[in-house]
C-alpha cells in the first residue's frame, strides 16, 4: 500500500516523537517508531534525468513511519531541486524492502503530484530480511 505522508519543516518532524501522533492521520502509534530512521547505509546514489535514484541498506525490514523517517533525514541534506527516488535494500540479501519519493523545487513536485515536504511511501507486503 502506497501512503503519503507530510514532513513540512524539521521542527515539525522533531515534533511529532514527542507527542506520539502520526504524521497522516493524528492517530496513536509507537512512539519509539515515531520519527526514528532505522540504521542505514547509502549504497548508490545516482543523478538521472530530472530523478536521483539513492539505495540504501538496512538490516531488518522497516515499518511504514521508519522509511518516512528515513526520506526524512535524507531530505534534509539533500536539498537541490528535483525528483528523489528511495529504496531500501535488505542488506544480506538485496531483496526490495521498500520505496520512497519526495520532491524539491516547483516543478517537480508539479510532476510527481506532491506537496513541499510530502513523501510518499510503500513497504513491500510479507519482505523479509534476516539479519546477517
Amino acid at each position: 500500500m502506497r501512503a503519503r505522508h507530510l514532513l513540512a519543516v524539521a521542527p515539525l518532524v522533531l515534533l511529532l516523537p514527542a507527542c506520539g501522533a502520526s504524521q497522516e492521520t493524528g492517530t496513536e502509534i509507537e512512539p519509539e517508531i515515531v520519527g526514528q530512521a532505522p540504521a542505514y547505509e547509502i549504497t548508490s546514489e545516482e543523478e538521472g534525468e530530472g530523478v536521483t535514484d539513492i539505495v540504501v541498506t538496512v538490516d531488518e525490514v522497516p515499518v511504514e513511519e521508519a522509511v518516512v523517517a528515513l526520506a526524512g533525514e535524507l531530505q534534509e541534506e539533500r536539498t537541490q531541486d528535483g525528483a528523489y527516488a528511495l529504496t531500501v535494500l535488505c542488506s544480506t540479501d538485496g531483496t526490495q524492502l521498500a520505496v520512497a519519493a519526495w520532491a524539491q523545487g516547483e516543478a517537480a513536485l508539479s510532476d510527481l503530484d506532491l506537496d513541499p515536504g510530502e513523501v510518499e511511501a510503500d513497504v513491500e507486503d510479507d519482505a523479509t530480511c534476516e539479519a546477517g
